[in-house]
């Protein structure tokens, strides 16, 4: 659960570790970057598995749970994602995303952070524009489908919409909120926390007639090359102390003297408050 003393930490390679700190950003990259390949369609399975048990038992609800599934397949509004654990010194996380140990871990002080979660509640100062929260695991969400179709006739009967386009839109976007947080049960181990942004698509694609993207509404769209890829990220700024601890990795290769160097002049108060450690980790 997090807590305003939560820390979350976020793994990765030395390179990154230095533009973070230079920048004094995160990068937020397309879900479908990730390393499950199901990230954010946890529920297409769930959907099809609940459409024929509902035909065969002649569910006067397998219409509109049909026209959600055909909306929800047809999403291009991807969310953006920075990735994050509540595991610190993990060797699973080394390996996979800490540069197979040589890499660092990040500490981040979410109290920092001005965000909203799950359930729609404000956390920070400041009016927040990213979703933070801890996945869930699951690999079978058939329950949770049937749940929010009866909440979509709740809402119809309690607000009174009668619109059914209005009704859909509103449902599916509790289901984009939450398809994103769910993973499968064999990634379990990670713990993680996201940080998900959601683009302004209609404003960036209004603009590919020529207009700069990057005055957009919310964060600059950016891009960079992944192997002979294209990639688009969103850079969130952060907060002054939001990173407040520092671990390197069992196999770091970092000299001390030219951190201290690098710490001075892009994160002075890490260095003072000596919240720089090393991996206890045993690993080579």
């Amino acid at each position: 659960m997090l807590t305003e003393n939560t820390i979350m930490y976020h793994y990765c390679s030395v390179d990154t570790f230095m533009k973070i700190m230079q920048s004094n950003t995160i990068w937020l990259s397309h879900v479908q970057t990730t390393n499950d390949r199901l990230d954010d369609r946890m529920f297409t399975a769930s959907f099809k598995r609940v459409i024929k048990k509902y035909k065969q038992e002649d569910n006067p609800n397998t219409e509109l749970l049909e026209k959600l599934y055909t909306g929800y397949m047809k999403k291009v509004d991807f969310p953006y994602i920075a990735c994050f654990t509540h595991s610190k010194d993990l060797l699973s996380q080394w390996r996979a995303y800490g540069d197979d140990g040589r890499g660092v871990c990040i500490g981040f002080d979410l109290s920092k952070f001005s965000y909203y979660d799950l359930m729609n509640e404000v956390h920070g100062t400041n009016s927040p524009i990213v979703l933070i929260d801890e996945v869930a695991y699951h690999d079978n969400d058939d329950e949770l489908i049937e749940k929010l179709l009866s909440a979509s006739n709740i809402f119809k009967k309690q607000y009174n919409v009668s619109d059914e386009f209005s009704l859909l839109h509103t449902v599916l976007k509790g289901i984009d909120r939450l398809s994103i947080f769910l993973k499968s049960e064999a990634f379990r181990e990670e713990q993680e926390i996201r940080m998900v942004y959601f683009p302004h698509y209609n404003e960036l694609l209004a603009k590919l007639s020529g207009s700069d993207l990057s005055e957009c509404h919310g964060l600059p769209i950016r891009f960079r090359s992944r192997g002979s890829q294209i990639v688009s990220y969103f850079e969130y700024p952060l907060a002054p102390n939001s990173i407040c601890e520092l671990i390197f990795g069992p196999k770091s290769e970092v000299d001390y003297k030219q951190l201290k160097l690098f710490l001075n002049q892009y994160a002075p108060d890490i260095r003072k408050k000596n919240r720089i450690h090393f991996s206890e980790i045993s690993y080579r």
